[in-house]
This record gives C-alpha cells, sequence and structure tokens, in this order.
C-alpha cells in the first residue's frame, strides 16, 4: 500500500470516528507521541477491514450489474 493512499485512509477513518472517538485518539497520540502509529491501531484495522470489504463487495456488484 502506498503512503498516499494510507493518508487518504487516515483521513477517512478520521473523519467517520465520533466525538469521543477523536478524543480517545488525541489522548494516545498525546500519551504515546512518537510511538503511536494509526496504521497498527486496533479501531483503523477493523475500519480497514470493514472498508476493504465494503470496497470488494462494490466492486463485485458493480462487475456483476455490468454482466446482466
Amino acid at each position: 500500500m502506498n503512503e498516499i493512499n494510507l493518508i487518504d485512509q487516515f483521513n477517512e477513518y478520521k473523519n467517520q470516528l465520533t466525538e469521543q472517538e477523536i478524543i480517545v485518539l488525541n489522548i494516545a497520540i498525546d500519551h504515546l507521541g512518537s510511538s503511536f502509529d494509526m496504521s497498527r491501531s486496533i479501531g483503523f484495522i477493523e475500519w480497514q477491514k470493514n472498508n476493504t470489504d465494503n470496497n470488494k463487495n462494490n466492486t463485485d456488484n458493480n462487475k456483476n450489474n455490468k454482466k446482466g
């Protein structure tokens, strides 16, 4: 995965967080400092998995719609 795509995914992930989740994320970033890695956070990994699954399903549905 290239770095630009990952940055876009981080932004998309952060945009869908609730206010409380944003507060928790900011606390984690503040407390962990440079050792915090968004790409290794459980929330982001779960979101990425679900997002990838949804995108795959949408792509498959679009392919099937074009066939019929």
